[in-house]
C-alpha cells in the first residue's frame, strides 16, 4: 500500500493517514483497479 499524504502538521502523518485507510474511517473510494492473469488452464490441450 502506498500512502499520499499532501498536507502534514507535524507527527507521523503518514502512519496516522495509513491507519485511515486500513479501517475507513475519514476517506472515501475513489477508483478501484482490477487485476488479471491469465487462466493457463484455458490453453491446455
Amino acid at each position: 500500500m502506498t500512502v499520499v499524504v499532501e498536507h502534514e502538521s507535524g507527527g507521523d502523518g503518514g502512519a496516522f493517514a495509513g491507519l485511515m485507510i486500513d479501517y475507513g474511517v475519514g476517506v472515501s473510494t475513489r477508483q478501484v483497479y482490477e487485476i488479471k492473469a491469465v487462466d493457463t488452464d484455458f490453453f491446455d490441450e
